[in-house]
């Protein structure tokens, strides 16, 4: 039997399941600060997310109009002329030509003998010479350039151009050869030149406008679904009495557009407008007038240029200025109104020492007795009559509603009260939010174009404007 002093050494472990179950952490010092700022981190994160925020905008100098972006019906002073005999003709002026009264136009082959003696040598060498393929090559590029979806009748237009180059072509070959044939031939007798009957532009299209005028324009002439243009230019027999040419005299035009009713007040007040033409980007001035005519209200605008330029188009999409105002740009969404104190300008008077602005106030002293307090002036705008005055205060100097001003070179007062509505906007140049009067010129939806005044304390090119009136106040610090 083991001794007690034999006997092994156990450990024993006591087991508390309390103590167990609720042992005691310690917290890690790092772990308890990270977690803080990490917190700290997110409120101010959803802080910022529900907050406005605050975005300037920098006045620029620009100009905005207000226009009538439409197609326009192009009319002119136009004839068609129709042949006098059966025959073959050949031209011998050009498309676009301008020729004098009783200037050669085009002559006619009665028996058709030239015309068989010149094809015959045509068959024989070549019309189109390098120059002439230049020129085709030129009239499809500039095709290319221009053409849109939207415009699918410029089809039209371009087949016209390609068929009148290449009839130009031919026929200045043609007329080349004509004088020799002639004399080859010994053909005099049934061979004619025809004069033009008065002088004018020369066109060989047809498109059934040419008698329209602008008091007869209606609605239905604008419609150029079914819009065709007929070649007149031929090589073809062509008999008598069928159109051959068509003559436009004079330089004068005009481009009717349809108008709505707005339009028209702003117009009738007008004598002139400025167009400019999408098709080119050429930019001319119109005299305008207004058309009552039986099925709506259209703007005739009538130029005395540049005929020649569009004298083969029926159809012309314009850009007409009505209004064109220069000022200060601003979104609109930095606009503000708010009330100003209206004050006479005989109550603001200049301190000869400081060159400050200052009103003179009547107050009384610590003992009750009548005082007059000089304060400078926070004015905000100015004009012939009266100055505008922020109906916040800025500091404990400012006017508020009640207060006496006196004149400066009598006793006459003025008690503090009247108030005005004005446009403006919060300009922060200086870190606060300080409000400055405008005069708005001409708005549309997204920026108004404002006065640029010139004047002390007015709004002025490169300032730093809250863009969005809404999320600030009057005399509101942003740094």
């Amino acid at each position: 039997m083991p001794t007690k002093n034999t006997r092994k050494k156990r450990k024993v472990i006591r087991f508390s399941p309390f103590k167990t179950r609720f042992k005691k952490k310690h917290w890690n010092l790092g772990t308890v600060t990270f977690g803080i700022i990490f917190i700290y981190l997110v409120i101010n994160f959803i802080m910022y997310l529900n907050e406005d925020t605050l975005s300037t905008y920098e006045v620029t100098k620009n100009s905005m109009e207000k226009t009538i972006t439409t197609r326009g019906l192009v009319l002119r002073d136009e004839t068609i002329i129709k042949n006098k005999s059966d025959g073959y003709l050949n031209y011998y002026a050009q498309e676009g030509e301008r020729v004098r009264k009783k200037g050669y136009v085009y002559s006619v082959d009665e028996t058709g003998k030239v015309h068989e003696y010149l094809s015959q040598t045509a068959s024989e060498e070549g019309i189109l010479d390098s120059d002439s393929y230049l020129e085709l090559k030129e009239t499809i590029s500039v095709f290319n350039n221009y053409y849109s979806d939207n415009n699918f009748y410029e089809v039209y237009d371009f087949k016209y151009d390609l068929n009148n180059t290449i009839l130009e072509i031919t026929n200045e070959t043609t007329m080349k050869k004509l004088e020799q044939a002639l004399k080859d031939s010994g053909i005099t007798e049934s061979y004619q030149k025809i004069k033009a009957p008065a002088s004018g532009l020369i066109s060989f299209l047809e498109d059934g406008y040419e008698s329209l005028t602008p008091k007869n324009v209606t609605k239905k002439a604008f419609d150029d679904t079914n819009y065709k243009k007929q070649q007149l230019k031929t090589n073809n027999l062509v008999q008598k009495g069928e159109p051959v040419y068509k003559i436009i005299q004079g330089n004068s035009w005009d481009i009717v557009i349809p108008i709505t009713e707005e339009e028209k007040k702003i117009l009738e007040e007008k004598t002139s407008v400025q167009v400019n033409f999408l098709k080119d980007d050429t930019t001319l001035t119109a005299t305008v007038s207004i058309l009552d005519n039986k099925d709506g209200t259209y703007a005739q605008l009538h130029f005395t240029n540049y005929l020649v330029r569009y004298f083969s188009d029926r159809f012309l999409n314009i850009e007409v200025v009505l209004q064109s105002k220069t000022g200060l740009k601003i979104p609109n969404t930095a606009l503000v109104t708010r009330e100003m104190f209206r004050i006479p300008i005989d109550y603001l008077y200049t301190d000869s020492s400081s060159d400050e602005s200052l009103f003179r106030i009547r107050t009384l002293n610590s003992r009750g007795k009548v005082a007059i307090k000089q304060v400078v002036a926070e004015v905000v705008m100015k004009d012939d009559k009266y100055c505008y005055v922020s109906t916040v205060p800025i500091s404990d100097d400012s006017l508020t509603k009640g207060m006496i001003l006196l004149r400066n070179d009598s006793k006459k007062t003025f008690k503090v009260s009247a108030t005005k509505k004005v446009d403006g906007v919060y300009c922060v140049n200086k870190g606060y939010a300080a409000f400055k009067m405008v005069n708005v010129l001409y708005s549309n939806e997204d920026y108004s174009i404002v006065e640029d005044a010139q004047e002390l304390n007015a709004l002025a090119i490169y300032d730093h404007i809250v863009l969005n009136s809404n999320t600030i106040h009057e005399n509101d610090k942003i740094y």
